[in-house]
């Protein structure tokens, strides 16, 4: 899975307490959760000149391709209960996760590309929330 895919959706687990159900019926969310994914793609695909498979990716990420994709990932994964395993890793090493945002956020910035949905996304995750001091640092 890229990573410009997999952090924002990870952002947007963790804002509904890792709950599949929650996130895919939370429309605003789902919204911002596109945008985020379309912007963290084009920092990575620009990032690593990717091929045109991914520029068709981001073309693609859009909710009604994001809610399929989590209506569907419960069942296609079925031998254990991934919603759990998700929270357990990803709170884990959530500090990373925040890092690679943060750093979709600052190559968006320098290469002239719109992260605003990544802000947005990461502003409404209670444990990310951005302070003053944080801003100051960049």
């Amino acid at each position: 899975i890229p990573q410009g895919l997999l952090m924002p959706l990870l952002v947007a687990l963790e804002i509904h307490d890792w709950n599949w159900k929650v996130l895919r019926r939370t429309s605003g969310t789902m919204k911002l959760l596109a945008r985020a994914v379309r912007e963290a793609q084009t920092v990575t695909t620009r990032r690593s000149a990717a091929s045109r498979f991914l520029d068709v990716v981001i073309a693609l990420m859009r909710v009604p391709v994001l809610w399929i994709a989590i209506v569907l990932a419960p069942h296609v994964i079925r031998s254990f209960d991934i919603e759990r395993y998700i929270e357990y890793h990803f709170k884990k090493v959530g500090a990373q996760t925040k890092l690679i945002m943060d750093e979709f956020e600052r190559q968006g910035s320098r290469m002239g590309t719109s992260t605003q949905a990544i802000q947005q996304l990461c502003a409404l995750n209670g444990r990310w929330s951005r302070t003053v001091n944080d801003e100051e640092q960049k």
